[in-house]
């Protein structure tokens, strides 16, 4: 294993992903946010450049949410009352954090 200093953000990413206990006791969703939020900074934006037009495109919905609020409401289905649609597309196996990282994963991977 690499230094963590010599990680490029990527890899730095897919450590936190698979560590997070190491960085988070008790993961929460705003946490985990938190967290990646104060990653994609450190990296001038470079992590998740893209990543709130992806997650509107992905869904098919316009709207000025944040991806962090957006993705909340695309998990909890609040997302069809609030734009009246029909969003059916969420593994309720998941954990709100495992569908974040999916998304993001999938948005890293195009």
């Amino acid at each position: 294993m690499k230094n963590i200093k010599a990680l490029n953000i990527y890899e730095k990413y897919h450590f936190f992903k698979t560590h997070i206990g190491m960085f988070i006791s008790h993961p929460t969703y705003d946490e985990v946010v938190a967290l990646l939020e104060g990653m994609d900074f450190a990296s001038n934006n470079k992590l998740l450049k893209g990543f709130n037009e992806w997650v509107n495109q992905k869904f098919n919905i316009k709207t000025a949410f944040a991806w962090s609020a957006l993705i909340k409401y695309i998990y909890t289905d609040e997302i069809n009352s609030i734009y009246k649609l029909d969003v059916e597309i969420i593994n309720k196996e998941d954990t709100d954090i495992s569908f974040l990282f999916n998304l993001i994963d999938e948005f890293l991977e195009e």
